[in-house]
């Protein structure tokens, strides 16, 4: 797996926006793919999503959501 810093990352959203993905659809793989990885790789149990502006932020509140859908965590969600 590649890791990519904060430039490359912000570049490859916006190069795979251009092609015609939807930032959604991108917001939506990340939070689906930490669920997965929540599923597969911790114990159940409480979790804490932080997450800011932007698309980290997006992301976190997707992955927050498919968590609490998938009653992989407790049943809270809160938005500041």
């Amino acid at each position: 797996m590649e890791v990519l810093d904060t430039a490359e990352m912000e570049r490859a959203d916006r190069l795979t926006i251009a092609a015609g993905t939807p930032g959604f659809a991108l917001m939506l793989s990340a939070g689906q793919a930490l669920r997965r990885l929540r599923l597969t790789s911790w114990r159940r149990g409480r979790i804490l999503v932080v997450a800011g502006r932007g698309n980290n932020g997006g992301d976190g509140f997707v992955a927050a959501a498919e968590a609490l859908w998938h009653a992989v965590a407790e049943s809270r969600l809160s938005c500041v």
